[in-house]
């Protein structure tokens, strides 16, 4: 099992940076806000329905991503790969703006039908 204290050390003792140096992680913070906003405010009145169990899980997967993401990108900044790092934070942000077009075309080509 890793120790918080170990990986304490290697972030901040190894690295000497700070996270205000980073832009892509600043970024990534950001963005990772708004998103949970969105997802708090916006979903349960969408989807009243929307069990509980599954707003955990999704809350636990979510933090770890983060988590994990945002070590990635620290370590990228604190190793001056800063152009790697700014790619990492793209692609969530890329496969977000698709999602969304893919939902609106899906949505705006989407007939219904009457019946009289």
């Amino acid at each position: 099992m890793i120790k918080v204290e170990r990986v304490y050390k290697i972030f901040v003792y190894y690295n000497n940076m700070k996270i205000s140096e980073c832009n892509p992680l600043l970024t990534y913070l950001i963005y990772n806000l708004i998103s949970c906003i969105i997802f708090f405010l916006i979903v349960p009145f969408l989807f009243p329905k929307y069990k509980k169990n599954s707003t955990i899980i999704n809350i636990i997967t979510g933090l770890i991503v983060f988590i994990i993401t945002s070590a990635l990108l620290y370590w990228l900044c604190s190793k001056n790969y800063i152009r790697v790092a700014w790619v990492v934070v793209a692609i969530p942000l890329v496969a977000r703006i698709v999602m969304t077009i893919m939902g609106v075309a899906l949505i705006g080509s989407a007939t219904v039908e009457t019946t009289e």
